[in-house]
């Protein structure tokens, strides 16, 4: 698959059973290579004798999402190919989970950061021309409801965080213990600090043991840049990407997500939960769905996790299935989709799938687990 198709952005809007032509937004482009290969593909499951022929061209079809039967509607195709794509617009909603995606369950709005920020590291914040940062220092008190703040703030045209003529404090404050944890269970109090920066109150939660999650104030946007020394931050600098906490597509994709791989994993089998118990328990998920997102780019990863390696049939064409479903809510890039299998404590004790096989993660897989992911280490 190509860079360019994979960086595509596809937003999910309405998407009807009876075929393409329900959908509210239009296809992905492929690229003249991935035309040849679903023109080769329907022509495979034209003159299909079996069900199982028909299986191995539709799985090679689907492999191209919505892009790919997009691109077939609109195709010179004989009368016999132009039969075999009615039959797979049929059954494209259920391989594809447009099925799944229509449902739009309702999820609660996420207004905290999805990745976790750790002492030491500079949290930026922009608006307009307010360019802002803080780091929350270090200390045992922390657990007892009690933080210390360092922050800088910079007003006007594009300026280092700590370039002089800016503002520059510490701040000092005491929590309040948080009514709904964010990790029941975790051993550890979970406490709510609320501060102002950039004339503005923000918002941090202490979820232990040395992690906070981060609520900018309404409009703001914010970035964890992954540093610890102010004068390394620029507010002209283009890698550092703010986003905006408040939407509903990351838990949205949180949740399905899961079905749509549960759906197409065979031995995969979720724990038969009421709504209530699913946050209670879902460490023992089969399958199980992290989001965050990466340092200074602020750019998704998507990791999968399967509990049980000898129980699930994992094969070569999953990811790209799981990536088109991925980009029907949000943009992921292609090095942002990790799928791994194991039951180690650390995401770093399992095994990922690279280039059809599972193997042990290193080298830059391991660097971009242990920056994305801090609180696994």
């Amino acid at each position: 698959m190509s860079k360019s198709a994979i960086k595509l952005v596809i937003v999910f809007v309405a998407i009807g059973l009876g075929g393409l032509s329900a959908l509210a937004q239009p296809a992905p482009e492929i690229n003249s290579r991935q035309k040849n290969e679903v023109k080769k593909y329907l022509q495979r499951y034209a003159k299909a004798r079996s069900d199982e022929e028909k299986e191995d061209a539709m799985i090679g079809l689907f492999r191209h999402g919505r892009g790919g039967l997009a691109f077939l509607e609109s195709a010179p195709l004989k009368p016999d190919e132009q039969a075999a794509v009615e039959e797979l617009k049929k059954v494209a909603p259920q391989r594809l989970g447009f099925d799944i995606l229509k449902e739009n369950k309702s999820v609660p709005l996420a207004p905290w950061s999805i990745s976790y920020l750790k002492f030491g590291e500079i949290c930026l914040v922009r608006k307009d021309d307010v360019f802002a940062g803080f780091v929350i220092e270090d200390s045992p008190e922390v657990a007892t409801g009690k933080i210390k703040l360092t922050w800088w703030c910079q007003t006007g045209p594009a300026k280092k965080l700590d370039q002089a003529g800016g503002e520059k404090g510490e701040l000092e404050i005491e929590g309040k213990k948080a009514e709904k944890p964010f990790k029941p269970n975790s051993g550890y109090d979970e406490y709510d600090f609320d501060f102002e920066l950039g004339g503005t109150r923000h918002k941090l939660r202490f979820i232990g043991p040395a992690y906070f999650l981060f609520e900018p104030a309404p409009t703001w946007g914010f970035c964890f840049s992954g540093e610890s020394k102010p004068g390394k931050l620029k507010n002209s600098d283009d890698s550092i990407v703010y986003v905006d906490a408040r939407s509903d597509a990351v838990p949205r994709l949180t949740r399905q997500l899961q079905d749509y791989v549960y759906r197409i994993v065979p031995g995969a089998e979720p724990l038969n939960l009421s709504e209530a118990e699913k946050s209670q328990f879902a460490q023992y998920e089969a399958v199980q769905i992290f989001i965050r997102r990466q340092r200074r780019s602020s750019d998704l990863l998507v990791l999968i996790r399967f509990l049980e390696k000898n129980q699930i049939q994992f094969a070569e064409y999953h990811p790209d299935y799981i990536a088109n479903f991925i980009r029907e809510i949000l943009p992921i890039d292609e090095d942002s989709l990790l799928i791994s299998v194991g039951s180690a404590p650390s995401l770093e004790g399992n095994e990922y799938w690279e280039k059809g096989k599972w193997v042990r993660p290193k080298g830059k897989l391991i660097e971009k687990l242990r920056a994305t992911f801090p609180e696994d280490y």
